[in-house]
Order: structure tokens, then sequence, then C-alpha cells
């Protein structure tokens, strides 16, 4: 569920290099998946209930409210949504909404992690503003596309997997990582770090892979099936 977070336990003795502010015991997070992108990625992914005041509420939920229930929650640590999957020009609505949400929390002496989805994508609205990316999705076995699993399609799939290995994909994900980091985030928490891919590339880098590892190129196993 949403809200308090106590069970972050991160301890510094096992983390190099983690800032005093994050190390255990040092912080009381709370964390909230808001905003145009995220009521976009809601809709999208067959989880909305189709009130329309609930949309407008959470669609400009990163307000002065917000801010004052972090304080009276003694809370010095925030999570917001940066990128769930939309291109550039779908997040920027949003990073513009964030962007003035941290400049107000650090007034407060509050830390802000911005959520981005590492794979995730919205083909339709990413490969129409970003047509680069259109052979960037993951493939499975058989070529097709591999669709985000954790959503309800009731017809049309909205979400694609995209491969971490495609240069052109590291490039774009690197694009909104800097303007957060312009915007003032504190730290990132990345979601949707796994691969199901068998495009060419990633064929490619098992069979090097396997060529260092055991002296002998081996192609890369279909998945087994349950």
């Amino acid at each position: 569920p949403e809200g308090i977070m106590p069970e972050l336990n991160n301890d510094s003795r096992r983390h190099n290099g983690l800032p005093r502010w994050a190390e255990r015991g040092r912080f009381r997070g709370f964390y909230r998946y808001e905003g145009p992108s995220e009521m976009a990625t809601s809709i999208l992914s067959g989880r909305w209930d189709f009130r329309p005041e609930t949309l407008l509420r959470r669609v400009n939920y990163y307000g002065d409210p917000f801010i004052k229930e972090l304080k009276d929650l003694h809370v010095n640590w925030a999570a917001v949504v940066w990128s769930p999957g939309f291109s550039h020009a779908g997040d920027a609505v949003q990073w513009a909404m964030v962007q003035e949400l941290i400049r107000k929390l650090h007034r407060c002496r509050i830390k802000v992690t911005t959520y981005v989805s590492l794979t995730n994508a919205f083909w339709q609205e990413t490969f129409e503003a970003e047509p680069g990316l259109k052979d960037c999705y993951q493939r499975d076995a058989n070529g097709g596309p591999v669709p985000y699993m954790a959503a309800i399609y009731t017809g049309v799939v909205t979400r694609y997997l995209m491969c971490m290995n495609r240069r052109e994909w590291r490039d774009y994900i690197r694009y909104k990582l800097d303007r957060a980091l312009e915007a003032g985030t504190d730290s990132f928490f990345f979601d949707n770090i796994f691969s199901r891919c068998f495009c060419e590339v990633c064929r490619e880098k098992f069979r090097d892979y396997t060529r260092q590892v055991y002296g002998e190129a081996y192609e890369m196993p279909a998945l087994l099936k349950q």
C-alpha cells in the first residue's frame, strides 16, 4: 500500500558511499505514485475507476497539501514519479510539476527520490514521439514484442518492455535521468529492471558471454513453458 515506508532499512555498513541522510535510522520515507503521467499509466494499464473527481485530485496531487501531509508526518524523504514509460514530450508536464515540488520539498529539508521505469514504454505514444526507438523493444523467442506483464489489457497491448542492451534506449533513459538531476532529485528508484529479450543484440551478447566463460559460444536457450 502507498504511504509510510517503515520497512526501509539501509545499512551504511553494507553500502559504500551511501549518503548520511539515507543511512539506517536517519530517514522516514513516504511515497506516492501521482501526477499526470501516473494517471495516464493507470488508465492505459486497466487500473482505473473512471471517476472524474479522482482523476482531477490525483493529477494535481503533488501540491502544497501533499507537502503539508509530509511535514505533519515528519517525513524527511519522499519518493515521487518522474517517468513511468512515456516519451520525453509525454512526460514534460509531469517533469514541470515534479521540478517545482522538488524545489519546495528541499526548502522543507525533505530529500526526494524520483521514480523511473527502466524498461517500460507506452509504445504507441513513445514510438510516435521517438521513431528512433521503434526497433528497441524486447523480443520473445519467436521475435514478437514482450508486453509488460503487470497490466490488465482489455484490447490492444499498450505497454512493451524495452531492451537495455540497445544503445539508443540507454541514451534515451540517460536523458531522463539527466533532466531529473537538473531538477534536483537526490536519488532514483529504478523499476522494471528485468529482461526477457531474445533480440539479436541480446543473443550476440549471450554468445560472447558463453565464449568467455566456457570457451565456446552457445545460443540463448528458449524459455521453458510451464
